[in-house]
């Protein structure tokens, strides 16, 4: 099994007793646009739609690719080998320093 990180940042996996560093490959791309889809008394209500993916490759037996939650998003439905982030570990600034596993959407 390989997994490939499509994200602009390297993703450090955190194991009981070892760090695997996945550096970023290329980056994954989706564009997305917000529309307006209701009005809830005066409140706009906006609904995400996803337009083109860039630099995501096709699927591969045995391979996984991680991307971002927009990525993900994006293919939820379509896609079975997306991964993100998921338990995520912080510093004391608030930023993602590695996470515990990983998830599918």
């Amino acid at each position: 099994m390989n997994i490939i990180n499509l994200t602009p940042h390297d993703v450090n996996l955190l194991l009981e007793d070892d760090v695997i560093v996945f550096k970023s490959e290329e980056i994954a791309r989706v564009q997305q646009k917000e529309v307006l889809d209701e009005y809830f008394d005066r409140v706009p209500i906006y609904k995400n739609k996803y337009g083109k993916i860039e630099g995501l490759p096709e699927e591969k037996d045995g391979v996984y690719y991680i991307v971002s939650f927009v990525v993900a998003s994006a293919l939820k439905d379509k896609r079975n080998d997306l991964l993100i982030v998921t338990k995520t570990e912080r510093n004391e600034k608030g930023q993602i320093i590695g996470c515990y596993g990983f998830a599918r959407l």
